[in-house]
C-alpha cells in the first residue's frame, strides 16, 4: 500500500510542468512629447533573476512602431519584432541575474489624437 502511495506521489511530480518562472513587474510609460510619440517598457525582477526577458507589446491598430531602441538594461543580444501589431522584445544577458531599468525605448506614431 505504502509502494502505491509513492508511485503516485512521484507521477504527480512528473506531471508538473519543470520550468521556472519569475515574478517580474512590467511597465510601460507613455514619454511623448508634442514632437515625438514614445513609450519606454520597464522591467523590476526584485530577487529574482533572468538570463532571458521577452516581452510582447500590443499596439492598437492605427498605431505604427517607428523604431525600437534599448534603455538602460544592459543586454548581450537585443532583437525585435514585429507582427500585425505586437511588437516582441527580446533581451539576452550574459548571466542570469537581477533587473530593474528600461528594457526598451518605443518610437511611434498615430493616427489617432488618443
Amino acid at each position: 500500500m505504502k509502494n502505491i502511495y509513492l508511485f503516485l506521489a512521484s507521477i504527480l511530480l512528473l506531471a508538473f510542468p519543470l520550468q521556472v518562472l519569475a515574478a517580474v513587474d512590467i511597465t510601460v510609460k507613455d514619454n511623448s512629447t508634442t514632437n515625438i510619440k514614445s513609450v519606454s517598457v520597464s522591467i523590476d525582477t526584485g530577487t529574482d533573476t533572468l538570463d532571458k526577458i521577452v516581452v510582447a507589446v500590443e499596439s492598437s491598430e492605427d498605431v505604427k512602431i517607428t523604431e525600437v531602441n534599448t534603455g538602460t538594461i544592459s543586454c548581450s543580444s537585443f532583437d525585435y519584432a514585429e507582427l500585425s501589431n505586437i511588437t516582441t522584445i527580446t533581451c539576452e544577458l550574459d548571466k542570469a541575474i537581477s533587473i530593474e531599468g528600461v528594457l526598451a525605448n518605443i518610437l511611434f506614431t498615430s493616427t489617432s489624437t488618443d
